[in-house]
């Protein structure tokens, strides 16, 4: 695929005008979908853990702290270090549970792969040929899958803007910032 294609908005405007029909709230939707991709692509940029590792490690600290916390508070357990062993040893149970058990997703590409499966395009094409470049790829490019999200945003505030102006009747140029008048 060429790189200047791909990174164009030529081809996709038929896709901008099947999504004119949409409500605002599936707009709203959209955005919200688009938000959790972008949080998605820029973990998986940034090398942090996957989500079902982050859940491990919340219910290993929380598990932990609250079982430990209420054997010494209910004076269950007499010292301070039998009640960090038990929730120590709690923390690791809820930890290993969540990690075995828990339907977060193993891996930001899995987490990636659930959200694009989705959610529904404006710009279908601009879809179609992000599959295409993930399938020749092999695998999720962050660079890749952020320039699909550009393009898809673009596609909403497009959408957006026209029925800003056809419903509400403004103009783009009418903003408040634009009309204020300084020193004349």
């Amino acid at each position: 695929m060429i790189r200047e294609k791909w990174m164009s908005d030529e081809g996709y405007a038929s896709g901008v005008k099947a999504c004119r029909k949409m409500g605002g709230d599936t707009l709203a939707m959209k955005r919200g979908q688009l938000f959790e991709l972008e949080v998605a692509v820029g973990n998986l940029k940034r090398g942090l853990p996957s989500p079902r590792m982050v859940a491990a490690m919340v219910g290993f600290v929380f598990g932990g702290a609250i079982v430990g916390g209420s054997l010494l508070y209910l004076e269950v357990l007499d010292t301070f270090l039998l009640g960090a062993v038990a929730g120590l040893i709690s923390g690791l149970i809820s930890g290993w549970v969540i990690i075995g058990y828990s339907g977060f997703p193993a891996s930001h590409f899995d987490c990636i792969d659930s959200l694009l499966a989705q959610y529904e395009p404006v710009l279908v094409q601009a879809y179609v040929d992000l599959q295409k470049k993930v399938r020749e790829d092999g695998g999720f490019e962050p660079l890749v899958l952020e320039n699909w999200l550009k393009l898809e945003s673009k596609a909403i505030d497009v959408v957006e803007l026209e029925r800003k102006v056809l419903v509400d009747g403004e103009r783009p140029g009418g903003s408040k910032f634009l009309s204020k008048k300084i020193g004349q």
